[in-house]
């Protein structure tokens, strides 16, 4: 991160497969294969969750020993927030992703008040206005500066990250699309184009408009997203990764099929958004499916 910081602030050429990684293994260390490997928003996200930890825990504070970490990913998220890089789906490399925006003014703005920072403050700032400006530009916000279409992950720009406000008209006409045109079976989808498996409905993103409408203060709405997840919980506990392609569009899932094996079907991404909306609406009964139901999470 620091050679990547020092090359940028000094016009050196920076070369993107010696940027820091987004994917690693279970032990740690980074995934040595050939996918592709520089995604900044996970950095950005990191920011954000560790200032959230610290204040539902009730610790405040930036613990001194995690300062040097946080400072470091900040300065890097900073100087590389509006570069190109692949997107939250490991696609679209050419691109600035509107999605990826957010979770970096997310993370600017968490370490600009944990680290007492307001350069970083400002930097957000510069993302909020990047991501503004070029909404107004296509008269409602885009997935990315490559594709004018809508992306479920548009969704973060205002629940949790706060880039926008959710009256924002602009980000209500893609709320009001993804609602709509990427609505599947109950379920919502990546992005209108999507065939990756058919396109199939996303548990993650099914629970994430859901966690928005509570936030907004529709919960049965967000009840609705809440009982389509929990209707596809396998009788193991599992929650895969998506649903319904094979319904939607048979002879993509069939090529993915054939080329890596069926979907993901126990992935930790869908059920931690099942307990964050799980969570938003209070855990009460009228909440959660009954636990006689053999689809409900298992602990």
């Amino acid at each position: 991160m620091d050679d990547a910081i020092e090359r940028r602030a000094t016009g050196r050429p920076v070369d993107r497969a010696q940027l820091p990684p987004c994917r690693f293994s279970l032990d740690g260390s980074v995934a040595a294969d050939d996918w592709p490997n520089f995604q900044v928003d996970g950095y950005g996200t990191w920011l954000w969750s560790l200032r959230e930890h610290l204040r539902r825990s009730g610790r405040g504070a930036l613990p001194a020993e995690l300062a040097g970490s946080a400072g470091r990913v900040a300065r890097f998220v900073s100087a590389f927030a509006l570069d190109a890089c692949y997107d939250v789906w490991e696609e679209n490399g050419d691109g600035v992703h509107t999605s990826t925006l957010a979770c970096l003014y997310g993370g600017l703005m968490a370490a600009a008040d944990l680290l007492g920072d307001e350069q970083l403050t400002r930097r957000a700032r510069e993302v909020q206005s990047h991501v503004r400006m070029t909404g107004a530009a296509a008269g409602r916000l885009c997935k990315s500066s490559v594709s004018t279409e809508v992306d479920a992950s548009m969704i973060w720009l205002a629940t949790p990250f706060a880039l926008v406000d959710h009256q924002d008209p602009l980000f209500g006409a893609a709320i009001a699309e993804i609602a709509g045109e990427l609505s599947f079976a109950g379920g919502i989808r990546r992005y209108p184009s999507d065939t990756y498996f058919g396109g199939g409905a996303w548990p993650v993103l099914t629970g994430w408009l859901g966690w928005h409408r509570a936030v907004c203060g529709d919960a049965a709405a967000a009840r609705q997203s809440l009982a389509w997840i929990a209707g596809h919980i396998d009788d193991a506990g599992r929650l895969g990764e998506q649903f319904g392609g094979e319904r939607r569009q048979p002879e993509m899932y069939a090529q993915w099929v054939a080329r890596w094996g069926h979907p993901a079907r126990d992935l930790l991404w869908s059920h931690a958004m099942y307990a964050v909306l799980s969570t938003e609406l209070g855990t009460g009964t009228d909440a959660l499916p009954s636990k006689d139901d053999p689809a409900f999470l298992r602990q």
